[in-house]
């Protein structure tokens, strides 16, 4: 781990009947966690079935890349598993196939998940907006930022067609990091509704949004893990300027909480 940074926990036990700990970022409004990309490692690791245990730690230093979620492994010895690309590596060594891609389909997946982080979850925080657009004198204005949001949320509709996911019957990495962002934009309390809004356009996603929840994340109980599920430290000071002002919300009916 870099200098400075934080220290992880110590684990106990035999690492052969340890589960691995995904550190994130805490979940609100019924989701998992409150970063797109946590919420993608954690259904990555629901596509594989395994059991895994959530630390919702709100802490960026304990990563050496600056950024969680972090996967640690039964094995303290051996490297520390960053971001849901990461993830999906560790899962191919472990021998979890997530789809049945040819070579073809890959080089598609990889196109359409750097589609889905630079046009989409870039969208989603108004901080991370401003980060990226509004530098070096490149101020793009938001109907922009919407504009291609939508047009990324076209290109999944198609991509999607009639399947039950992007590339057939069974999800496929691009599916952890669409289902990342979309369920986060379909239940987040944010100040500004208008990704909200255009993603309500498009009904093939949002039903594509609540199978995955059925299929895979309902019946897990909190933190989705099948582990244990632990808090501590604060959220990030960016959720604060995200989240609208606190007020009473009405039921979504069968939508349910997102845990």
């Amino acid at each position: 781990m870099a200098a400075g940074a934080a220290e992880l926990p110590p684990r106990g036990g035999r690492s052969d009947r340890v589960p691995p700990t995904l550190y994130q970022h805490e979940g609100a409004w019924g989701l998992v966690s409150i970063d797109q990309e946590c919420m993608a490692s954690q259904a990555l690791l629901q596509f594989a079935g395994i059991t895994y245990n959530v630390d919702n730690c709100n802490n960026d230093a304990l990563s050496p890349s600056g950024k969680l979620p972090v996967l640690r492994r039964a094995d303290d010895n051996k490297p520390l598993i960053t971001g849901a690309a990461g993830v999906a590596e560790y899962l191919a060594q472990k021998g979890f196939s997530l789809g049945r891609l040819s070579n073809e389909q890959r080089t598609s997946m990889r196109a359409v998940i750097s589609l889905v982080r630079q046009r989409l979850y870039a969208a989603t925080a108004r901080l991370e907006v401003r980060e990226a657009v509004f530098n070096a004198g490149r101020a793009r204005s938001m109907d922009a930022v919407m504009n291609d949001a939508d047009n990324a949320y076209k290109c999944l509709k198609l991509l999607l067609r009639d399947q039950d996911f992007f590339f057939g019957d069974s999800p496929c990495e691009l599916d952890a990091y669409a289902f990342g962002h979309l369920a986060f934009v379909l239940d987040a309390d944010l100040a500004d509704s208008r990704l909200r809004l255009l993603l309500g356009k498009h009904e093939k996603l949002v039903a594509y949004v609540h199978r995955i929840l059925e299929r895979y994340c309902r019946a897990c109980g909190p933190g989705w893990g099948g582990g244990s599920a632990q808090g501590r430290g604060s959220l990030p000071r960016w959720f604060a300027s995200m989240r609208r002002a606190p007020r009473a919300r009405a039921s979504r009916g069968t939508r349910g909480r997102r845990v």
